[in-house]
């Protein structure tokens, strides 16, 4: 096969790049495609509305594999949704416009799911990007081996959306991504895929994937998630024959984590101890027993008491320490 043809019919894999007002990293994301170890696949870039110009950037790029697709502006999910209409692949591979791939993604993903015809969804390690490029950390709380869907929705485990690559008809049956959601959508993708037959969901610990933390990301707007989130758990209890109000305890004391965590960033120390004690409240012994919490109650407390120069030194420290804490699952 010519891996240039874009009349292959069936190609492995469809890529599904979506795009807005992403123009200084756009090129980066399509480039870490094109340099893919793996060929048997296809490019869809879908640009949903821009107005900075990310448009002209995917214009510029002239290769037979990559089709280009233009919408009013819709959302996320209007985007991935219209990728997956026009997609050929057996397997949907999601990337968004200002994150990036390790060349060797792909190859890695199809050699996992062409032996394992049982799994519908696999996901790699992701590590967090500044706008510039910098290595922030490993995101990922539980890499290494299959993850069930109990598991995946006490606690996100995929974290980044441009991580997965699943099976089309799988993503299909589940109903592709939930265009009233106004956050979680790929969170609720997953899970809704999760929950088709056991043992489908599986985690490759390597770090392929190059998550970008930057302003304005819906990613950052906890009050949003938090709603998003709600929909969630209403929406998918019905879906779950063993689901537990543990469960959803769980889950939301987690997610406040995360959110005192933003907030935490933004330099709200307030609020984020306020969240944080929120976490505890709906689920003490959870959070007595996970380091995370403990992490996070010491960033507060090293930035509530502590000179600015010595809590950056603490904070990297502790960035180290939780890499290490989180890389050590998949030694288990």
């Amino acid at each position: 096969m010519n891996a240039e043809d874009p009349q292959h019919i069936t190609p492995q894999v469809t890529v599904i790049l979506t795009a807005y007002n992403v123009r200084p990293f756009i090129a980066q994301a399509i480039d870490s495609v094109l340099q893919q170890t793996h060929l048997d696949y296809e490019l869809i870039v879908v640009d949903d509305g821009s107005i900075d110009g990310s448009a002209e950037e995917i214009a510029s790029f002239r290769v037979p594999r990559l089709r280009a697709v233009r919408q009013t502006h819709a959302g996320s999910s209007e985007a991935k949704n219209a990728g997956i209409a026009l997609a050929r692949g057996k397997y949907l591979a999601f990337l968004d416009g200002d994150d990036y791939w390790n060349p060797a993604k792909l190859a890695r993903h199809v050699a996992f799911h062409n032996s394992h015809s049982a799994v519908d969804l696999t996901f790699s390690l992701s590590l967090s990007v500044d706008s510039s490029g910098t290595v922030l950390g490993l995101m990922n709380a539980r890499p290494s081996g299959y993850v069930s869907f109990t598991e995946l929705l006490i606690d996100n485990h995929i974290r980044c959306g441009s991580s997965v690559v699943v099976r089309a008809d799988a993503l299909r049956k589940a109903g592709c991504f939930d265009t009233s959601l106004q956050a979680c959508i790929d969170y609720d993708a997953w899970l809704r895929v999760a929950q088709l037959r056991p043992a489908n969901t599986y985690c490759i610990a390597e770090p392929f994937t190059f998550y970008r933390r930057r302003a304005g990301q819906i990613s950052s707007d906890w009050k949003r998630m938090q709603e998003a989130h709600s929909q969630v758990m209403q929406k998918l209890q019905g879906l779950s024959s063993n689901w537990q109000s543990s469960h959803t305890r769980i889950a939301k004391s987690n997610m406040h984590r995360y959110y005192a965590y933003l907030e935490y960033e933004r330099g709200s120390l307030g609020m984020a101890a306020r969240l944080l004690l929120t976490s505890f409240r709906l689920a003490p012994v959870h959070c007595l027993v996970e380091p995370r919490s403990w992490m996070m109650l010491g960033a507060i407390a090293s930035r509530w008491v502590l000179s600015e120069r010595a809590h950056a030194r603490v904070e990297r420290w502790a960035f180290a320490l939780r890499s290490r804490y989180l890389m050590s699952f998949g030694r288990n």
